[in-house]
């Protein structure tokens, strides 16, 4: 992680192949190091949002782009609560973001969903060795995703039904009274 200022000042520069503001934090990937890994013979993996990825799909790079969908519309907001790190607020701007990136899916090369770490692993382990992925599997899984879509637009739409938790009120101080005698 850099600060900010050296962030805009490597955007300045072109020192990134690819970068975007997220929800008012800066994410970006250093070009000299992508260039570095690839002359050494070596793959390099981005963990990127859809932005990032379009403007990689850009460029002469050899690349092979990957989505990941969570298993269920459930599944998504129980995970990004489950790390602690984002407020009620960012997770469903996280939400939302989920869906309006979802148009994006017909760009990649492959589709997965990720149920569980270990079962992603072993799929992008296999599509390394496979080097593609059939186009019945892209296909059944962009129909899951346009199901996913939808779960998640009813998701946040009844979420928004839902009656708003309220501050447990304070009991008023009890009054000292002091006794005359």
């Amino acid at each position: 992680f850099i600060s900010r200022p050296l962030f805009e000042l490597m955007i300045r520069d072109n020192k990134l192949l690819e970068y975007t503001e997220y929800q008012g934090n800066y994410y970006g990937t250093p070009l000299e190091f992508t260039e570095q890994m690839l002359a050494a013979g070596k793959s390099v993996i981005f963990d990127i949002e859809v932005n990032g990825a379009m403007n990689i799909s850009k460029t002469d790079l050899p690349k092979v782009l990957i989505y990941m969908l969570p298993p269920s519309a459930e599944e998504l907001p129980r995970r990004l609560k489950g790390r602690k790190s984002e407020t009620r607020a960012q997770i469903r701007g996280r939400m939302e973001a989920a869906i309006q990136e979802s148009s994006y899916i017909p760009a990649y090369d492959v589709i997965l969903v990720n149920r569980d770490v270990a079962e992603a692993a072993e799929e992008l382990r296999q599509l390394a060795i496979d080097g593609e992925q059939d186009d019945d599997t892209f296909n059944d899984l962009l129909d899951f995703a346009d199901q996913l879509k939808d779960e998640l637009t009813a998701y946040l739409e009844n979420e928004e039904k839902q009656p708003k938790e309220k501050p447990a009120k304070e009991k008023p101080a009890k009054e000292k009274h002091s006794e005359e005698k």
